[in-house]
């Protein structure tokens, strides 16, 4: 009897990776965010017409799953705004692909998704930027923050807001000091500080 066989073990198969270069991926990663942007959009008017409706209540399975959608779909379409804007800007680098990931940019079109989340590697990439590429955008960031504090209640999140608005000038001034000091951002890092184009666009629609 094949015991490993028969019961399916996760051997050293499942965390094998692959090298895609940015440039092969970019235009996957920006046909991935146009779709994820129409699946939140649809799940947005999905919720609002079920909203609409005096008969459903807010807390309907149906408007449930119509907001968790939304929130899917909006991570799914920020992170290929992300990787599309990093693919562009590094395109001879190499990234390491599992075969979920290779799965996930439909890089071999005719085959099924895998059942199985086996080596990702996409949520653990890192970029590289150098301080003169992210001054401006910090100092964006705190113009935004204050406006925000300025339309909110005083004793809502003001402590929070006001220790995010000094980090962000901080940080902005050390940058403008040490432009070519080059520091390591994660994909949350990219949108907190709105850095991809395409989040750029999306958030000038709103």
């Amino acid at each position: 009897m094949v015991y490993f066989e028969k019961s399916r073990s996760f051997v050293n198969r499942h965390g094998w990776t692959f090298p895609h270069e940015g440039k092969e991926l970019a235009g996957l990663a920006n046909s991935l965010h146009q779709r994820f942007r129409e699946c939140e959009l649809e799940a947005r008017n999905r919720a609002a017409d079920l909203l609409r409706d005096s008969q459903i209540h807010h807390e309907d399975k149906r408007v449930i799953a119509a907001k968790d959608d939304i929130v899917k779909y909006g991570k799914l379409r920020e992170q290929c705004a992300v990787w599309t804007h990093e693919f562009e800007r590094d395109p001879h680098r190499e990234f390491s692909l599992g075969i979920n990931d290779v799965s996930f940019f439909g890089i071999f079109q005719s085959h099924d998704d895998p059942p199985y989340d086996a080596a990702t590697q996409r949520t653990g990439w890192k970029f590289s930027y150098k301080g003169s590429d992210l001054t401006s955008a910090l100092r964006e960031k705190v113009t935004e923050l204050e406006a925000e504090k300025r339309a909110m209640e005083k004793d809502e999140n003001s402590v929070e807001i006001t220790e995010e608005i000094v980090e962000n000038a901080l940080l902005a001034e050390e940058f403008e000091k040490n432009p070519d000091k080059e520091v390591t951002l994660a994909l949350g890092d990219v949108v907190y500080l709105n850095l991809a184009p395409l989040l750029k666009s999306e958030r000038t629609e709103e």
